[in-house]
């Protein structure tokens, strides 16, 4: 367009008459016009060509087809170039470059090609954080505060920003945070764990646990902080809910331990493959063996070969059940070579859900 200005008509000279309208003559620039487009077109193909070679990932190769799918929707469009030199045909880009915006948009839809922006998502989980986060300059003015501060203070979002972080403490207070800010300039590492009682909106008092990070230039000069607070009566119920649940705990591995351990019938645990984890007293009294004799032990080295394999069948009916559905007779070999019959019954052991001995 440039070249247009200096050469007069070089790229447009005049206008063709057609049937179905008029339509631009083009010059010696328009060939020039042509073969940018066409560069353009195979640089872009060449590059989402190098993109799908060289990704790992599945999504990604999915993404660049989507593109790739779309720029060759597109591509016949340029057959609107030929009425301009002189070719009498009726000129329908517009279809092609409608069905590529459709696929585009359908892709960016299906595929999320245009993805958030750090920004974004860094926004996103500012706002779901459990604990109060402030972002504090270096003359102590609140510059952002996630919905948590306001919620547990009292205030409006709006209402804190640009305000002194003072006018959430008391004078004894301002005296700690102020110490504890000095002691972030002084280190310029993270302070953890330290007690600060904010002020809300009320005049309430709510103690907090904060953690310091400072924010540095490349100089490493003090440009402000980041304050995360922790209501204290938040620790104390998360510490009740875990001394509940290590409560709870204890009080199942007591009633394993006193089924296991105090039970006048054995019990035994092995894995999926017949070797042995575990017994219980009575199971060892019966047949002779010590608890380090344990882990050498194995259903095949226990039973006769006759019953070997009745008790496969026994094992493949408990992995499918969960239990077995009725008691069996076995005779168990013990540590001195005599034998002694037993009626048993197995059950599946569970961990996190998953089934394990």
């Amino acid at each position: 367009f440039v070249l247009e200005g200096f050469l007069g008509k070089a790229a447009i000279n005049g206008v063709w008459e057609y049937p179905w309208g008029f339509y631009p003559h083009y010059g010696s620039l328009g060939l020039l016009l042509i073969a940018l487009f066409s560069v353009l077109i195979v640089a872009s193909f060449r590059t989402l060509s190098i993109g799908l070679r060289e990704t790992n990932s599945q999504a990604k190769k999915k993404q660049i087809r989507a593109v790739f799918l779309a720029f060759l929707a597109a591509t016949p469009a340029a057959l609107d170039f030929a009425p301009a030199f002189g070719v009498s045909t009726y000129t329908c880009g517009f279809f092609f470059i409608a069905l590529f915006a459709s696929i585009m948009f359908w892709s960016i839809y299906r595929y999320q090609l245009m993805t958030p922006s750090p920004e974004s998502l860094a926004r996103k989980v500012f706002a779901t954080i459990a604990d109060v986060i402030m972002t504090v300059d270096a003359d102590g003015f609140i510059r952002m505060v996630n919905p948590k501060a306001g919620k547990l203070l009292g205030y409006n979002m709006e209402e804190l920003l640009q305000q002194p972080f003072s006018i959430l403490l008391d004078a004894q207070n301002k005296e700690v945070f102020q110490s504890c800010l000095q002691e972030l300039a002084a280190r310029k590492e993270d302070l953890e764990a330290r007690v600060v009682s904010l002020t809300s909106k009320s005049g309430e008092t709510v103690s907090t646990s904060c953690n310091l990070s400072p924010i540095l230039d490349w100089k490493r000069n003090l440009l402000g902080t980041v304050i995360a607070c922790r209501d204290m009566r938040d620790i104390v119920k998360s510490k009740k809910i875990i001394q509940a649940q290590q409560e709870a705990l204890h009080d199942t591995e007591e009633r394993y331990r006193a089924l296991f351990d105090r039970s006048l019938f054995c019990v035994f645990v092995h894995d999926f493959e017949g070797n042995y984890l575990d017994a219980n007293q009575a199971a060892l009294d019966l047949l002779g063996y010590e608890k380090e004799d344990i882990p050498h032990l194995n259903i095949a080295s226990m039973l006769p070969e006759d019953q070997l394999h009745e008790a496969a069948e026994s094992l493949q009916e408990t992995l499918k059940d969960g239990r077995q559905r009725t008691p069996r007779t076995h005779e168990l070999i013990r540590k001195d070579g005599g034998s002694v019959w037993v009626e048993t019954e197995s059950c599946v052991l569970y961990h996190q859900g998953k089934p394990y001995a």
